[in-house]
């Protein structure tokens, strides 16, 4: 971390900025010991309070308190997940503005005209039961053809991976670049967007994937965290089911 911090000061020296961005609070001691202020300080909250802490330790609770407090402009990826992770310290919500985890265009890959697409459902993700995946394998969905792209990198994941590649209805393409998922994503009907929220980070998320899919023209089959309800709800653009059950999964799907 001093070794960043160094070297985060000495680029900020070099280009002596006017606008400074921070992404995360390991950037704090650099812009705290420049020489050189920058005339706007953007910190962009992407990851939550806990998450760096349970990174950097609790100095990440210093460095947002400073980062808070200095920022011309905050910005986050989730307005309600920012709150409440502000609350635990009990720091009242400062004005932020919240940002969606959407993807540059240009990786999102070509639009397929619905008419023309596979009948088929596509999961991309980490796979295993915190992200709910052995669900594709139940008896009341073996109608419905699911594709799956995604790491399983422990043995339960993989036990989960190696059952669910046993039914008919399911083909695993491995594990996909950017570039690789973004070519086949628009020849699917749907796109399955779930995992189950352990901790307030995991409820109040925003997924690239569930940004990625609608930017793409499919639409996705979401779990009910309150940002995918919300775009959901308000644009029209996919199903949110009303858990994380299994029956909600059955029927939505």
């Amino acid at each position: 971390m001093i070794e960043f911090a160094l070297e985060a000061r000495r680029i900020i020296q070099a280009y002596r900025p006017h606008i400074v961005i921070a992404t995360h609070g390991w950037v704090l001691p650099a812009l705290l010991t420049t020489a050189w202020p920058p005339a706007v300080f953007i910190y962009y909250m992407l990851e939550s309070l806990s998450h760096q802490r349970s990174g950097i330790g609790t100095i990440a609770i210093d460095l947002n308190r400073y980062a808070l407090g200095m920022a011309d402009i905050v910005l986050v990826p989730e307005r309600r997940r920012a709150e409440a992770d502000l609350r635990t310290q009990g720091w009242q919500a400062v004005d932020m503005v919240e940002v969606y985890n959407a993807a540059p265009m240009v990786t999102v890959g070509t639009f397929v005209e619905p008419g023309l697409r596979e009948q088929r459902v596509l999961y991309a993700g980490s796979i295993g039961p915190d992200t709910l995946c052995e669900w594709m394998g139940l008896e009341e969905v073996e109608d419905v053809q699911f594709d799956i792209a995604g790491p399983a990198e422990t043995d339960l994941a993989r036990d989960v991976c190696a059952k669910l590649v046993q039914k008919t209805n399911i083909r695993y393409l491995g594990v996909l670049s950017q570039a690789e998922l973004c070519a086949i994503r628009g020849n699917y009907a749907w796109s399955l967007v779930m995992w189950n929220p352990a901790d307030i980070n995991q409820l109040y998320a925003s997924p690239n994937k569930f940004f990625e899919t609608i930017q793409a023209g499919v639409p996705p089959i979401a779990g009910p965290h309150p940002q995918c309800a919300d775009v959901i709800a308000r644009l029209g653009c996919g199903r949110i089911m009303m858990d994380w059950k299994e029956d909600a999964f059955i029927v939505y799907v």
